[in-house]
């Protein structure tokens, strides 16, 4: 039984990578730096970090220089570039009609609450753990494992929800439940413990763990 859900923010919750990408072309730019943009997006949906290492390291520039410009774009909210995906709100709003509490767990800062609040989502979610929190980064487990002391939630009764291996990584480490949501055609992650493409199969996979849904 899941009584608590930990999700994460792009490409979970909304559909923000390609403007993800547009800001760290123009971080990149910044730096006289230019790439195939298809190899620059494999590198970002890895982790944005990740992917400033190596241009950071193939262009003799410190990676953190990097991802510094690249997240002083990215804090700029951009409405119409980053969207929830169809059936978001319906799933937010089953799992509290459910008995369920939804939790926030992402890498992002403080801009994801205007978001949240653009989107409606801010009602649905009881606690939020941004990257303003200082936790290690996923696939660290401590910020869940604080998510879990908080709220005094038993590890059988969380799960984590993400689109990249380092989110399930981070579940399985807090010994978590995991649905990968699958929205960057990854191969699924081997500690998954539920895959899934779209919202309405993600609601119906909730249907059958939620306390109230049994």
């Amino acid at each position: 039984m899941i009584t608590d859900v930990a999700w994460d923010f792009d490409g979970t919750l909304c559909d923000s990578y390609p403007y993800i990408l547009r800001c760290f072309q123009k971080a990149l730019r910044d730096f006289g730096i230019a790439d195939d943009e298809k190899r620059m997006l494999g590198r970002i949906k890895t982790t944005v970090g990740r992917a400033a290492c190596l241009y950071g390291a193939e262009n003799d520039i410190p990676p953190e220089t990097i991802l510094s410009r690249f997240q002083s774009y990215n804090a700029i909210p951009d409405y119409r570039n980053v969207r929830p995906y169809p059936g978001v709100l319906g799933c937010l709003a089953f799992v509290t009609a459910h008995g369920g509490r939804n939790h926030l767990y992402t890498h992002r800062h403080k801009e994801v609450h205007a978001y949240l609040s653009k989107f409606g989502m801010t009602p649905y979610f009881v606690s939020f753990i941004t990257g303003d929190d200082g936790f290690p980064q996923k696939p660290a487990p401590d910020a869940l494992r604080s998510l879990l002391d908080r709220f005094a939630i038993s590890k059988d009764h969380l799960m984590m929800i993400g689109d990249r291996p380092i989110d399930i990584e981070a579940g399985w480490n807090a010994g978590c439940a995991t649905c990968f949501f699958n929205s960057n055609e990854f191969p699924i992650p081997p500690h998954a413990t539920y895959a899934t493409k779209k919202y309405d199969q993600l609601q119906k996979i909730l249907e059958g763990i939620l306390p109230s849904s049994s």
